[in-house]
Protein backbone atom coordinates (compact mmCIF):
# COMPACT_ATOMS: atom_id res chain seq x y z
CA UNK A 1 0.00 0.00 0.00
CA UNK A 2 1.19 3.49 -0.91
CA UNK A 3 1.95 5.80 1.92
CA UNK A 4 1.23 9.40 1.25
CA UNK A 5 3.67 11.84 1.15
CA UNK A 6 2.15 14.18 4.43
CA UNK A 7 1.65 10.71 6.43
CA UNK A 8 5.41 10.33 6.77
CA UNK A 9 7.03 11.68 9.91
CA UNK A 10 7.35 15.28 10.23
CA UNK A 11 11.40 14.48 11.11
CA UNK A 12 11.54 12.71 7.85
CA UNK A 13 9.59 15.43 5.62
CA UNK A 14 11.70 18.14 6.99
CA UNK A 15 14.96 16.07 5.95
CA UNK A 16 12.85 16.14 2.56
CA UNK A 17 12.17 19.76 2.51
CA UNK A 18 15.68 20.77 3.23
CA UNK A 19 16.62 19.68 -0.08
CA UNK A 20 14.20 21.89 -2.03
CA UNK A 21 14.85 25.45 -3.44
CA UNK A 22 13.04 28.35 -2.44
CA UNK A 23 9.92 28.40 -5.44
CA UNK A 24 9.45 24.64 -4.79
CA UNK A 25 9.33 24.93 -0.95
CA UNK A 26 6.47 27.17 -1.57
CA UNK A 27 4.71 25.61 -3.95
CA UNK A 28 4.43 22.82 -1.48
CA UNK A 29 3.01 25.09 1.18
CA UNK A 30 0.33 25.87 -0.97
CA UNK A 31 -1.05 22.58 -0.81
CA UNK A 32 -2.45 22.18 2.93
CA UNK A 33 -2.25 24.11 6.44
CA UNK A 34 -0.01 21.21 7.47
CA UNK A 35 2.14 21.01 4.36
CA UNK A 36 2.42 25.24 4.95
CA UNK A 37 3.57 24.73 8.19
CA UNK A 38 6.44 22.23 7.31
CA UNK A 39 7.12 24.49 4.94
CA UNK A 40 7.32 27.34 7.00
CA UNK A 41 8.95 25.61 9.92
CA UNK A 42 12.12 24.67 6.93
CA UNK A 43 13.00 27.50 5.51
CA UNK A 44 16.53 28.21 7.41
CA UNK A 45 18.21 29.68 4.43
CA UNK A 46 17.01 32.59 2.28
CA UNK A 47 18.24 35.19 0.09
CA UNK A 48 15.98 38.34 -0.41
CA UNK A 49 16.14 40.79 -3.08
CA UNK A 50 13.52 43.46 -3.99
CA UNK A 51 13.31 45.27 -7.13
CA UNK A 52 10.78 47.37 -9.13
CA UNK A 53 10.30 46.66 -12.69
CA UNK A 54 12.55 49.33 -15.10
CA UNK A 55 11.52 51.82 -17.13
CA UNK A 56 12.71 55.47 -15.59
CA UNK A 57 16.00 55.93 -14.74
CA UNK A 58 16.21 55.53 -11.15
CA UNK A 59 14.12 52.85 -11.56
CA UNK A 60 16.28 51.07 -14.01
CA UNK A 61 19.42 51.29 -11.57
CA UNK A 62 17.38 49.77 -8.80
CA UNK A 63 16.45 46.64 -10.57
CA UNK A 64 19.83 46.12 -11.74
CA UNK A 65 21.43 44.83 -8.82
CA UNK A 66 25.50 43.83 -8.57
CA UNK A 67 25.08 41.23 -5.38
CA UNK A 68 24.60 37.73 -6.61
CA UNK A 69 23.20 34.78 -3.83
CA UNK A 70 26.13 32.74 -3.12
CA UNK A 71 23.19 29.56 -2.19
CA UNK A 72 20.39 28.33 -4.21
CA UNK A 73 18.03 29.05 -1.71
CA UNK A 74 17.09 32.66 -3.07
CA UNK A 75 14.11 34.89 -4.05
CA UNK A 76 13.42 37.74 -5.90
CA UNK A 77 10.99 40.06 -5.57
CA UNK A 78 9.67 42.66 -8.58
CA UNK A 79 7.17 45.04 -8.19
CA UNK A 80 4.97 45.48 -11.82
CA UNK A 81 4.61 48.77 -13.13
CA UNK A 82 6.72 50.26 -10.57
CA UNK A 83 6.67 53.62 -12.91
CA UNK A 84 3.06 53.94 -11.55
CA UNK A 85 4.24 54.46 -8.17
CA UNK A 86 6.04 57.35 -6.21
CA UNK A 87 9.40 56.64 -4.56
CA UNK A 88 7.25 56.80 -0.73
CA UNK A 89 4.67 53.97 -1.99
CA UNK A 90 7.45 51.76 -3.06
CA UNK A 91 9.48 52.26 -0.27
CA UNK A 92 6.81 51.45 2.12
CA UNK A 93 5.72 48.49 0.40
CA UNK A 94 9.86 47.84 -0.01
CA UNK A 95 9.85 47.85 4.21
CA UNK A 96 6.57 45.97 4.66
CA UNK A 97 7.29 43.14 2.53
CA UNK A 98 10.77 42.36 3.61
CA UNK A 99 10.18 42.52 7.31
CA UNK A 100 6.71 40.62 7.05
CA UNK A 101 8.59 37.55 5.71
CA UNK A 102 11.56 37.99 8.41
CA UNK A 103 8.80 38.19 11.27
CA UNK A 104 7.33 35.02 9.31
CA UNK A 105 10.48 32.89 9.08
CA UNK A 106 11.78 34.48 12.40
CA UNK A 107 12.24 31.02 14.24
CA UNK A 108 13.76 28.84 12.36
CA UNK A 109 15.96 31.10 10.11
CA UNK A 110 19.79 30.36 10.38
CA UNK A 111 21.41 31.68 6.90
CA UNK A 112 20.17 35.13 5.61
CA UNK A 113 21.15 36.93 2.65
CA UNK A 114 19.27 40.38 1.80
CA UNK A 115 20.10 42.83 -0.80
CA UNK A 116 17.88 46.17 -0.09
CA UNK A 117 17.69 49.76 -1.15
CA UNK A 118 17.95 50.93 2.72
CA UNK A 119 18.30 49.55 6.18
CA UNK A 120 15.03 50.74 7.59
CA UNK A 121 13.87 50.90 11.01
CA UNK A 122 11.45 47.97 10.68
CA UNK A 123 13.57 45.76 8.88
CA UNK A 124 16.31 46.14 11.73
CA UNK A 125 13.63 45.53 14.12
CA UNK A 126 12.71 42.07 12.08
CA UNK A 127 16.15 41.26 12.04
CA UNK A 128 17.12 41.58 15.81
CA UNK A 129 14.27 39.58 16.42
CA UNK A 130 16.30 36.34 14.92
CA UNK A 131 16.89 34.08 17.38
CA UNK A 132 18.07 30.84 15.36
CA UNK A 133 20.38 33.20 12.86
CA UNK A 134 23.93 32.32 12.30
CA UNK A 135 25.37 33.72 9.19
CA UNK A 136 23.97 37.91 8.10
CA UNK A 137 25.00 38.95 4.51
CA UNK A 138 23.09 42.61 4.30
CA UNK A 139 24.03 44.43 1.07
CA UNK A 140 22.52 47.96 0.31
CA UNK A 141 21.64 49.03 -3.20
CA UNK A 142 23.38 52.35 -3.98
CA UNK A 143 21.95 55.57 -2.81
CA UNK A 144 22.37 57.18 -6.80
CA UNK A 145 19.34 55.24 -7.39
CA UNK A 146 17.80 57.23 -4.98
CA UNK A 147 15.66 60.46 -6.28
CA UNK A 148 17.35 63.49 -4.55
CA UNK A 149 14.62 65.01 -3.31
CA UNK A 150 14.25 62.12 -0.83
CA UNK A 151 18.11 60.99 -0.70
CA UNK A 152 18.55 63.28 2.82
CA UNK A 153 15.06 61.79 4.55
CA UNK A 154 16.62 57.87 3.74
CA UNK A 155 20.29 58.78 5.26
CA UNK A 156 18.64 59.45 8.57
CA UNK A 157 16.58 56.55 8.71
CA UNK A 158 18.97 54.49 7.75
CA UNK A 159 21.18 55.82 10.40
CA UNK A 160 18.44 55.40 12.82
CA UNK A 161 18.22 51.68 12.35
CA UNK A 162 21.93 50.64 12.44
CA UNK A 163 21.50 52.95 15.67
CA UNK A 164 18.78 49.92 16.71
CA UNK A 165 20.06 46.74 15.19
CA UNK A 166 22.69 46.40 17.67
CA UNK A 167 20.93 47.00 20.82
CA UNK A 168 20.46 43.43 22.15
CA UNK A 169 20.21 41.07 18.81
CA UNK A 170 18.73 38.13 19.69
CA UNK A 171 21.28 35.86 18.09
CA UNK A 172 24.54 37.53 18.88
CA UNK A 173 25.72 34.35 20.66
CA UNK A 174 25.59 32.54 17.64
CA UNK A 175 26.44 34.60 15.00
CA UNK A 176 29.65 33.06 13.02
CA UNK A 177 29.27 35.22 9.84
CA UNK A 178 28.51 39.02 9.25
CA UNK A 179 28.82 40.59 5.73
CA UNK A 180 28.11 44.45 5.21
CA UNK A 181 28.13 46.16 2.11
CA UNK A 182 27.45 49.69 1.17
CA UNK A 183 26.24 50.81 4.58
CA UNK A 184 26.03 53.84 6.72
CA UNK A 185 27.52 51.93 9.59
CA UNK A 186 29.75 53.62 11.71
CA UNK A 187 32.57 52.07 14.01
CA UNK A 188 30.66 52.63 17.51
CA UNK A 189 27.59 50.62 15.89
CA UNK A 190 29.64 47.87 14.59
CA UNK A 191 31.62 47.38 17.86
CA UNK A 192 28.60 47.13 19.48
CA UNK A 193 26.80 44.89 16.90
CA UNK A 194 29.84 42.49 17.75
CA UNK A 195 30.20 42.84 20.80
CA UNK A 196 28.84 40.08 22.52
CA UNK A 197 29.46 37.77 18.81
CA UNK A 198 31.99 34.82 20.82
CA UNK A 199 31.30 32.65 17.89
CA UNK A 200 31.99 35.33 14.90
CA UNK A 201 34.89 33.83 12.94
CA UNK A 202 34.08 35.92 9.07
CA UNK A 203 33.43 39.66 9.38
CA UNK A 204 33.88 41.42 5.78
CA UNK A 205 32.78 44.99 5.32
CA UNK A 206 32.89 46.55 1.87
CA UNK A 207 32.32 50.23 1.10
CA UNK A 208 31.31 51.23 4.38
CA UNK A 209 32.37 54.90 3.93
CA UNK A 210 31.35 55.65 7.81
CA UNK A 211 33.64 53.40 9.13
CA UNK A 212 37.25 54.69 10.69
CA UNK A 213 40.83 53.36 11.93
CA UNK A 214 39.30 53.40 14.93
CA UNK A 215 37.44 50.26 14.17
CA UNK A 216 40.80 48.38 15.20
CA UNK A 217 40.26 49.04 18.48
CA UNK A 218 38.20 46.00 19.77
CA UNK A 219 39.32 42.88 21.40
CA UNK A 220 36.21 41.04 19.14
CA UNK A 221 38.38 40.91 16.00
CA UNK A 222 41.24 38.77 17.93
CA UNK A 223 39.36 35.51 17.33
CA UNK A 224 38.17 35.72 13.55
CA UNK A 225 39.41 33.34 10.76
CA UNK A 226 38.18 35.54 7.88
CA UNK A 227 38.34 39.21 7.83
CA UNK A 228 38.05 41.40 4.95
CA UNK A 229 37.67 45.25 4.77
CA UNK A 230 37.93 46.34 1.26
CA UNK A 231 36.78 49.95 -0.38
CA UNK A 232 36.64 51.44 3.40
CA UNK A 233 37.59 54.78 2.68
CA UNK A 234 38.26 55.65 5.87
CA UNK A 235 39.85 52.95 7.57
CA UNK A 236 43.38 52.85 7.41
CA UNK A 237 46.17 50.20 7.73
CA UNK A 238 48.33 51.99 10.65
CA UNK A 239 50.33 51.45 13.15
CA UNK A 240 47.18 50.38 15.12
CA UNK A 241 46.14 47.89 12.18
CA UNK A 242 49.53 46.34 12.55
CA UNK A 243 48.99 45.31 16.30
CA UNK A 244 45.16 44.10 15.78
CA UNK A 245 46.00 42.03 13.23
CA UNK A 246 48.95 40.50 15.03
CA UNK A 247 46.60 39.35 17.94
CA UNK A 248 44.48 37.25 15.28
CA UNK A 249 46.29 34.40 16.02
CA UNK A 250 43.94 31.82 13.66
CA UNK A 251 43.43 34.20 10.83
CA UNK A 252 43.57 32.51 7.58
CA UNK A 253 42.24 34.91 5.31
CA UNK A 254 43.15 38.53 5.34
CA UNK A 255 41.66 41.12 2.72
CA UNK A 256 42.76 44.73 3.00
CA UNK A 257 42.03 45.49 -1.16
CA UNK A 258 41.37 49.36 -0.98
CA UNK A 259 42.52 50.44 2.35
CA UNK A 260 45.10 53.27 2.54
CA UNK A 261 47.75 53.87 4.75
CA UNK A 262 50.95 51.90 4.91
CA UNK A 263 51.91 50.95 1.46
CA UNK A 264 51.34 47.17 0.40
CA UNK A 265 54.68 46.01 0.20
CA UNK A 266 55.23 47.06 3.89
CA UNK A 267 52.20 44.53 4.74
CA UNK A 268 53.32 42.05 2.55
CA UNK A 269 56.66 42.07 4.64
CA UNK A 270 54.82 42.50 7.97
CA UNK A 271 52.66 38.91 6.70
CA UNK A 272 55.97 37.46 5.79
CA UNK A 273 57.88 38.13 8.90
CA UNK A 274 55.04 38.22 11.52
CA UNK A 275 51.26 37.76 10.70
CA UNK A 276 51.81 34.15 8.21
CA UNK A 277 48.24 34.63 7.19
CA UNK A 278 47.93 32.43 4.39
CA UNK A 279 45.75 34.40 2.13
CA UNK A 280 46.93 37.59 2.21
CA UNK A 281 45.32 40.15 -0.13
CA UNK A 282 47.34 43.71 0.06
CA UNK A 283 46.21 46.99 -0.44
CA UNK A 284 46.91 48.00 -4.04
CA UNK A 285 50.25 50.27 -4.50
CA UNK A 286 49.58 54.13 -4.27
CA UNK A 287 49.66 55.09 -7.34
CA UNK A 288 46.89 52.82 -8.28
CA UNK A 289 44.38 54.16 -6.11
CA UNK A 290 43.21 56.30 -8.45
CA UNK A 291 39.92 55.55 -10.66
CA UNK A 292 37.98 56.82 -13.62
CA UNK A 293 34.94 59.83 -10.97
CA UNK A 294 31.95 59.22 -12.67
CA UNK A 295 29.36 61.94 -12.37
CA UNK A 296 25.65 60.87 -12.18
CA UNK A 297 23.48 63.45 -12.94
CA UNK A 298 19.67 63.47 -11.52
CA UNK A 299 17.31 63.83 -14.86
CA UNK A 300 15.14 65.70 -12.80
CA UNK A 301 17.67 68.30 -12.22
CA UNK A 302 18.22 68.16 -16.15
CA UNK A 303 14.36 69.09 -16.26
CA UNK A 304 15.07 71.68 -13.94
CA UNK A 305 17.48 73.57 -16.43
CA UNK A 306 15.25 73.04 -18.76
Amino acid sequence: MLTRLLDLPSELLLQILATLPVKPLLRFAQTSHYARSLAYSNLQSLSLAIYPSHRSSWHNKLFIAQHKPKHALHAAIQIPRAWDFDYTTLLTFHNKIVASILSRHASVLQKLELTFWTLSIPIARAIAKLPALKELNICIETVQAVPRAYMNVQRKEEGKAWALLPCSPSWTHLIHTLRIENAKINTSQLHCLIAGAGRLRELALRKCDMLTSSLWDTERLSSLRHLSITDCANVHANSTALEAISKMQRLKVLDLHGCSGLDGEVLEQWNRDVWRVPLFVAPRPRGMLKEEVHIEVDPDYLLEQD
